[in-house]
């Protein structure tokens, strides 16, 4: 990436948006899951929805959902779990709680098992601008 740059070359990696706000240093928020994963944002968002319904508590109760998800092959083996909150796995999703339950799924799937990688991107681009304005 940073060679096409210094050749003004036109950079042959397609980047989604997370990434590039991630390198440019911007927050990242859960909507950018719908460019990175649009059925997994459409779930999340009809979650939040329901949460605003008259039978919410029930429905939410039914789900069983807590503060952990199941782990997917990037982030080790799958089946195992990944908390989203210390004792995650103990702390149920309620209507009341489902906005930081979104919040933090969205980031671990987006961030969490890619932060190695994404600081490496984010210090080489932060080292090749820093060459090229002096």
């Amino acid at each position: 990436m940073g060679l096409c740059f210094l050749q003004n070359e036109l950079c042959p990696i397609n980047l989604n948006r997370h990434v590039i706000k991630q390198i440019l240093s911007r927050r990242t928020g859960w909507h950018d899951l719908a460019f990175f994963d649009p059925m997994l944002y459409e779930n999340l968002r009809k979650l939040i929805v329901e949460a605003a319904s008259p039978n919410a508590d029930h429905v939410f109760k039914v789900m069983d959902l807590t503060f952990s998800v199941q782990a997917t092959a990037d982030e080790g083996d799958v089946g195992d779990q990944v908390e989203l909150v210390k004792g995650g796995k103990n702390v149920p999703v309620t209507p009341s709680n489902v906005h930081d339950y979104v919040r933090l799924y969205a980031e671990q799937r987006m961030v969490g098992n890619n932060k190695k990688a994404l600081q490496a991107l984010r210090s080489g681009w932060s080292y090749l601008c820093l060459h090229l304005t002096t």
